[in-house]
């Protein structure tokens, strides 16, 4: 795996040593399917500018007390988040009865459309501010778009901006959205407007190298 290392603010180009991914394992804390990497790989620390202390180098004859190369291990999971997850996440109930928020709108656009369930979510604003935070339209919208309605997602995602519109996160699952929406320019132009505006997302410039190849 080939990518950008940026060290003290000196970016070069690295290569990554892969291990095979694990079989995919149950997450005991979460209780969702996920996968496991690990990989590996050496660096010269001189080039990015750690060369050390010239006095010490020269107490010791030129001889570094920390090797020029550098071994690199590191590992992570990638997660699955499936229709069961979110179905038991926001359908549970609370100890004095009622159900997640995102839950009870999710049932209500899934009746009456997701026109009924933005118009709820603005009372629950009004009369229960304490119910909801900055999360629950964009995971109305997550909850929607995994279950197959990535165009009620988006209209949810548009809705959070009106009180949120520096909010990343839903920015960059309304751009998921769109891609499963099919509607590919402007997947690409939320994608990038995330890029200008916001935080830096790991997978971004992967997503949009894909999109505009």
């Amino acid at each position: 795996m080939t990518g950008d290392l940026t060290v003290k603010g000196v970016t070069k180009q690295v290569t990554c040593r892969m291990e095979a991914p694990t079989a995919i394992l149950r997450d005991d804390q979460s209780n969702l399917d996920m996968v496991g990497f690990r990989g590996s790989m050496t660096i010269d620390r001189r080039d990015f500018g750690l060369s050390g202390i010239p006095q010490m180098d020269a107490l010791f004859r030129g001889s570094p007390r920390v090797s020029n190369e550098v071994l690199v291990r590191f590992s992570f999971g990638a997660f699955r988040y499936t229709l069961d997850y979110l179905e038991a996440r926001f359908h549970s109930k609370s100890q004095d009865g009622s159900m997640h928020p995102v839950g009870t709108l999710y049932d209500l656009a899934r009746q009456e459309g997701i026109s009924a369930a933005l118009s709820a979510f603005d009372k629950m604003k009004s009369e229960t501010p304490d119910r909801i935070d900055k999360n629950t339209l964009p995971d109305l919208g997550w909850f929607l778009m995994v279950s197959g309605h990535p165009q009620e997602a988006i209209q949810a995602y548009r809705k959070s901006f009106e009180d949120h519109p520096d909010f990343w996160t839903a920015h960059m699952r309304m751009g998921d959205a769109y891609v499963l929406a099919g509607q590919r320019e402007k997947a690409i132009q939320t994608y990038s407007n995330v890029r200008e505006h916001f935080e830096f997302h790991p997978h971004l410039e992967e997503l949009l190298r894909l999109l505009q190849r």
